[in-house]
């Protein structure tokens, strides 16, 4: 969250470790302000791209929504769709220079990662071989006419 008070407060808070499974609940870093904009660049490439800024109004529509997010789109934004990751800043007299690293896909940045395991990189690259983009576009279509259709609650 934004660290505001309006937010975070004591109900929230004993909501979340009540819970059958407590729910970590963390603020943004302290003196980092800025922190937001790079969780709400994710929740643009990751969601609002996909699914717009409309909202949700029907409680039948998350199930379908989970589907696709573990799914097909997590298999697709995963494996297949790369991203650029900032490697440095500079401060250039009043400009900022931004270098960012080679264009890679996630799971091309986990296999790169000396701490992941050779069996989960096995695994990784099995999932990867099973996929086929196009196959994994076209379901991700599919799946979002399907939550369209059902986005709005059936009228009584």
């Amino acid at each position: 969250s934004d660290n505001g008070g309006e937010f975070i407060n004591h109900h929230l808070v004993k909501h979340l470790h009540g819970r059958e499974k407590p729910v970590a609940f963390t603020r943004s870093r302290p003196y980092r302000k800025n922190d937001q904009a790079h969780i709400e660049q994710k929740n643009y490439t990751h969601v609002r791209l996909w699914f717009g800024y409309d909202r949700y109004d029907n409680p039948e529509v998350v199930p379908l929504i989970n589907t696709l997010c573990k799914g097909a789109l997590n298999q697709l934004l995963n494996h297949f769709l790369p991203t650029m990751k900032l490697e440095s800043k500079e401060r250039v007299g009043s400009k900022v220079v931004r270098k960012y690293g080679e264009t890679q896909t996630p799971l091309r940045r986990v296999l790169a990662c000396a701490e992941v395991s050779a069996a989960t990189k096995t695994r990784l690259r099995a999932e990867k071989q099973a996929n086929n983009p196009f196959a994994l576009t076209r379901e991700v279509e599919r799946q979002m006419k399907v939550i369209e259709a059902n986005r709005r609650p059936a009228e009584a």
